[in-house]
């Protein structure tokens, strides 16, 4: 009979500690992680939005269909000065450094060198939560529709638990539809997102996201006691710098179709409206 030499049975011991080192890495899977946004104070972020809309409206003028399309462009260069945090969040000031506007209806182009003009250099000041939401703490009281798209451009609510890749959270959240903006004729946003993977030593997150916009018509009517209901989709891809705390980048695509129909006893048809929003926020790395 041949003896185990201790080698041997060292070697063995080696084999079976690898093979329940891994049995137990595959198990366990990705350690969770947490998602913050929370810059540094004292930084200063450079970031570059963009934003095309393209709304399409259908109705009957005279009996017969008639449909007009608009288009509007939008590029803000601003910085955001992080100016102090705590547990709760961060306040940051953004001012917009460089603004262009291009509008297109039926009837002409525009491009709004007025508008263009008002918004550049603007300062709005803002509070910024660990999950990514924002809210608005002091801003001028002429604020272009144009900014308040760039100040809502971070719609993502990151999770308040650690995450693992391949992770999902969800969130609900109201959003303005038919140009009447107040919660009261907003829509709700429900989405779902994905942590997809992680790069630079875990230094920087991929998310993507999903979701639909629904308002029903029977909620509280909109201007002149006309019924809006609408409902639509969104997708995108976020990255999460999680060294500096701050998104790198964002790209959202938001499709809402929508029916505004007159109050009872008019005669007017209903107008039907499709709008298309594309939006992409970069901020510079350091």
């Amino acid at each position: 009979m041949q003896r185990r030499t201790p080698s041997g049975q060292r070697a063995r011991w080696i084999v079976v500690a690898l093979a329940l080192g891994v049995g137990l890495a595959v198990a366990q899977g990705p350690a969770p992680i947490p998602l913050h946004v929370r810059p540094k104070p004292g930084d200063t972020l450079r970031t570059r939005f963009e934003q095309d809309v393209v709304m399409t409206g259908t109705t009957k003028v005279r009996g017969r269909d008639t449909t007009l399309r608009s288009s509007s462009s939008l590029l803000v260069l601003a910085r955001i000065a992080v100016q102090s945090c705590d547990a709760t969040g961060c306040t940051v000031a953004a001012i917009t450094d460089s603004v262009a506007l291009l509008s297109v209806d039926a009837q002409a182009l525009s491009p709004s060198e007025a508008a263009r003009k008002a918004m550049q250099g603007r300062r709005i000041q803002l509070r910024v939560r660990p999950d990514g939401s924002t809210l608005v703490l002091t801003a001028p009281k002429d604020l272009e529709p144009e900014l308040g798209a760039f100040v809502q451009a971070w719609p993502t609510v990151l999770p308040s638990k650690p995450v693992a890749v391949g992770g999902t959270w969800e969130s609900a959240v109201p959003v303005p539809v038919g140009g009447d903006g107040g919660s009261q004729h907003g829509a709700r946003l429900k989405v779902r997102y994905r942590l997809d993977s992680l790069a630079d030593n875990a230094g920087l997150a991929y998310l993507s996201l999903n979701g639909v916009v629904v308002r029903d018509s029977l909620d509280a009517p909109v201007t002149g006691g006309k019924r809006l209901g609408a409902h639509g989709d969104v997708n995108g891809v976020l990255a999460l710098d999680r060294a500096r705390g701050w998104w790198r980048d964002s790209r959202l695509t938001i499709v809402i179709r929508s029916t505004v129909t007159p109050p009872p006893g008019s005669d007017s048809p209903p107008v039907h409206l499709q709008t298309r929003i594309t939006q992409h926020l970069q901020t510079e790395p350091r």
